[in-house]
């Protein structure tokens, strides 16, 4: 059967394997967060991001070139939904939950992502109580910056806490049926890490910058070092790559 180019170009992504991608080197972007870095970034060599069930990832390459056109994108990959899905026990689930891109040679494929550091749990715990998209790496500073955030104490932490796996699961998802194993895991930790912290002031004094407490081989927290030229980009809930990769949600 023949296949147009954008049908050949997700086949080709969803055929390609899925790889682990570890934390030395990666710029992990969270739900509602952009990211961008450079090809030449000393500490960035990947950027990605997953748990893409109803969400999408977008990853743009910044070529730096023709920059007074008005066509802003040239859409090279396209896998989402028909061409990011697969049949499992008669539930239709993403085919790919998560990719990277090596921001060196503009190479993406499937990814996981044992580690989503630094401050795992407070990036993806911040979602509950804003809508809003964070840029979180700083490529000329070579900085990761997470918050400063803002929430109110809420009474249904408590409630929710309360709850059996199958209720988080079925209230506080949007594609119950084709989470990853550990989400609600994950979930219970972001729920406890905001019982613990009902507001942020003493994780954000004075609104400023919370330095990460896990350190990224090859970064400075907040952060990683520089580069220069074109860059990728990443977000997440729209995720951004360029000769800049910004990146998750």
């Amino acid at each position: 059967m023949c296949l147009c180019p954008m049908q050949a170009g997700a086949e080709k992504l969803r055929m390609s394997g899925v790889r682990d991608v570890q934390m030395q080197g990666l710029l992990y972007v969270h739900q509602r967060e952009i990211a961008a870095c450079t090809p030449g970034d000393a500490a960035v060599t990947f950027l990605g991001s997953d748990d893409a069930t109803t969400c999408h990832i977008l990853v743009l390459k910044d070529l730096g070139e023709f920059v007074q056109q008005k066509e802003d994108v040239h859409l090279l990959t396209f896998c989402a939904s028909e061409l990011n899905t697969i049949p499992r026990s008669g539930v239709q689930h993403p085919a790919i939950y998560g990719i990277a891109v090596d921001v060196r040679t503009g190479d993406l494929f499937p990814a996981r992502f044992p580690d989503r550091g630094p401050d795992s749990v407070l990036r993806s715990a911040r979602i509950f109580s804003c809508n809003t998209m964070e840029d979180v790496y700083s490529a000329e500073n070579g900085e990761l910056h997470v918050g400063p955030y803002h929430w109110e104490s809420s009474k249904d932490v408590i409630f929710w806490l309360s709850q059996p796996d199958c209720v988080l699961l079925k209230h506080l998802s949007t594609s119950p049926a084709v989470e990853p194993p550990d989400f609600v895991s994950r979930l219970r930790d972001q729920l406890c890490f905001l019982l613990e912290h009902p507001t942020p002031h003493k994780l954000f004094p004075h609104g400023k910058v919370c330095e990460p407490s896990n350190r990224i081989s090859g970064l400075t927290c907040p952060g990683w070092s520089p580069a220069a030229c074109s860059s990728w980009s990443a977000i997440s809930n729209a995720t951004q790559a360029p000769n800049e990769y910004p990146a998750r949600r």
